[in-house]
Order: structure tokens, then C-alpha cells, then sequence
């Protein structure tokens, strides 16, 4: 496999921008990769910041940074790649593009946050539901309450409904118990189903490897 010169990665909800490039470079040890979590994701700003200031070979979005990057990919030279893992085009079950978490269970984990910042209980649920172990020797919760509110708020109340002008791989879990694989094929034909797995990044990233062969 070649890989790119260089990747950006887009972390998605409560995922480290460590942990995040750990599991790109293990897929793709030759790369160059910076991780990013944006900590106003609904910002502009920070993101055209971020993006004049680090350009790449293929763009890697998961999860909310899925929808981070659909959102400013109009910001991305058109001669770069995206890739999609568990794309968000609609978070929310209430969205109709996918997702299958309800409005109301993003409300009661950022007012959980937002009263008692220091219980991040409701937040290690949620990433069980990812599949990802946060108990892991290598996995830190480090981001902030403030900015797990701002993000939570973000895929509350964004979707996604232009089109994509660059050229882009998607992948989903079949197991993924976020986002339904079967409505979101109707969203992108193209879209790669990776069977047995669920929304963590690793699978994915390895299935987003084999289109490089």
C-alpha cells in the first residue's frame, strides 16, 4: 500500500487528537498525520484557520469530524482526498439522514455536562456505545466539558445537504450503533459497509487502507 504524503485527521466526539493519529499511523506507519479536535466546531474561523495552516494529501473525518469536514471541505484544495468514517450527514434521529440517536438523549448528556462537569459518567456510556474501551491503558478523556457541550450542540443541530466537491471514500460499520448502514447507503451509493464491526475508527481506517491497494 502507498501511502499519502501527508493526512489530516478531524477526532470525533470525545476522542484525543492522540489517540485518534495512534490509530491512523497504525493503519498508515509512513504517513505524515496531524490529528485535530476542533474545539468550535461550529467556528468558522477556527476552521479555515486550521485548514490554511495544514494542508494534506486526504483529509480523515469520524464521526462529528465527518460532518466537521463536510461542512468546510469547500475550505480544502479540491486536490485533496476526503474520507468519511461513520459519516454524519445527520446526527440525530430526528435529521432522517442516518443517524439514530434522539434529540433528547443528546439534551440529557449536555445537560449532564453542563450541571455537573465533573461526572462524566453519561460520557463514558456514550463511548461504550462506540465500541471504544475508555478504560484502555492508551485511550485518555481529555477534552474538556466546555468544549464536549460545544460539540455535542454541534451534531445536534447541523446536518448535512449539499454536495461533496472532492473526491471522497466512506465507510460505516454494519453493527454501528449510531448510524443506520442501511439509510445512510441511500445517502452515498458508494459507501463501503464494513461487516462484524461497529463505530470504532480502526476497522474503518483499515477498510479505507485497502483503497489505497
Amino acid at each position: 500500500m502507498r501511502s499519502p504524503l501527508t493526512i489530516n485527521g478531524i477526532c470525533g466526539w470525545a476522542i484525543s487528537a492522540d489517540w485518534f493519529q495512534a490509530q491512523i499511523t497504525s493503519v498508515v506507519p509512513d504517513a505524515k498525520v496531524q490529528t485535530f479536535y476542533p474545539q468550535y466546531p461550529d467556528s468558522l474561523d477556527e476552521a479555515r484557520q486550521f485548514i490554511s495552516t495544514h494542508p494534506a494529501n486526504l483529509w480523515i473525518g469520524y464521526s462529528l469530524g465527518s460532518l466537521w469536514l463536510l461542512r468546510y471541505a469547500h475550505l480544502i484544495s479540491p486536490a485533496s482526498s476526503l474520507a468519511l468514517l461513520s459519516p454524519v450527514f445527520g446526527f440525530t434521529q430526528e435529521m432522517r439522514r442516518g443517524g439514530k440517536i434522539r434529540t433528547v438523549q443528546l439534551n440529557y448528556i449536555i445537560r449532564n455536562l453542563q450541571r455537573k462537569p465533573d461526572d462524566l459518567q453519561s460520557v463514558l456510556e456514550f463511548l461504550k456505545e462506540t465500541g471504544i474501551d475508555p478504560q484502555h491503558a492508551e485511550f485518555e478523556l481529555s477534552i474538556s466539558p466546555e468544549v464536549l457541550v460545544r460539540g455535542l450542540c454541534f451534531l445536534r443541530d447541523h446536518s448535512f445537504n449539499s454536495e461533496i466537491r472532492n473526491p471522497y471514500f466512506s465507510a460505516v460499520g454494519e453493527q454501528d450503533h449510531l448510524i443506520d448502514c442501511k439509510s445512510l447507503k441511500r445517502e452515498i451509493p458508494d459507501l463501503v459497509i464494513v461487516p462484524g464491526t461497529g463505530h470504532h475508527p480502526l476497522p474503518l481506517l483499515k477498510a479505507l487502507a485497502k483503497s489505497f491497494v
